[in-house]
């Protein structure tokens, strides 16, 4: 029980640090000179620029990207602030540095708080910022944005937790979305039908806040 609390904890004394580690990787999808990648977004219909110049077209959009050395997307919708999205093609070796010496989570951890979450080598998960906003409303965006971005790292850690009913991942969601001792059960019954029905992680993150009464970015 001790080692569970532990990372459940951990939500909470990370929600306002800032994320400093970006995973990449080489992609095993590659055409020659280009290779697929996969951009969706909070809110849908965001306009990706390539290099800020070359329109690619709008969110959710799969696109074949040539390889080349610092490229990057600009990711512009009205009404919340320009996102900039490097496209590396590399791992990011401080994360495994925080895997090793933080474990899972601790390596998770260490990028949640960013705009933009890179699933797997090819996918990315753009969280637009609103650019006016009260304080407050500030606060509940980026902790919303936190647990979403915990939810979309943690997908499949998340699922084989379920399916165990219990796990670090599974902790520290609950404890994110502030589910205390007596509503376990109802929320992992919730969690589990919902993890059946969502196909993908953004499905899945954006039904798990809706479910739990957070407000949708």
């Amino acid at each position: 029980m001790r080692r569970i609390l532990v990372p459940a904890f951990l939500v909470f004394l990370i929600l306002g640090s800032v994320g400093c580690a970006t995973i990449m990787s080489f992609s095993e999808e590659d055409d020659g000179l280009v290779q697929k990648i996969t951009f969706s977004s909070d809110p849908s219909s965001v306009k990706l620029f390539l290099n800020g110049a070359k329109p690619l077209g709008e969110t959710p959009l799969a696109i074949k990207i040539e390889r080349s050395k610092d490229q990057f997307i600009i990711a512009k919708k009205e009404g919340f602030q320009e996102q900039r999205i490097p496209l590396r093609h590399h791992f990011n070796h401080w994360f495994w540095g925080n895997f090793l010496f933080g474990g899972p989570i601790g390596s998770t951890v260490d990028y949640v708080n960013d705009a933009v979450v890179q699933l797997d080598p090819t996918t990315y998960h753009i969280t637009m910022t609103p650019i006016e906003m009260s304080s407050e409303q500030r606060q509940q965006h980026a902790k919303t944005r936190w647990v979403r971005n915990l939810i979309l790292v943690g997908f499949s850690h998340i699922q084989g937790d379920l399916a165990r009913g219990k796990g670090e991942y599974l902790s520290s969601v609950l404890a994110g979305l502030n589910v205390t001792d007596g509503q376990r059960e109802r929320a992992l019954d919730r969690l589990k039908k919902i993890s059946v029905e969502s196909k993908w992680a953004p499905e899945f993150a954006e039904r798990v806040l809706k479910e739990f009464g957070w407000p949708l970015l």
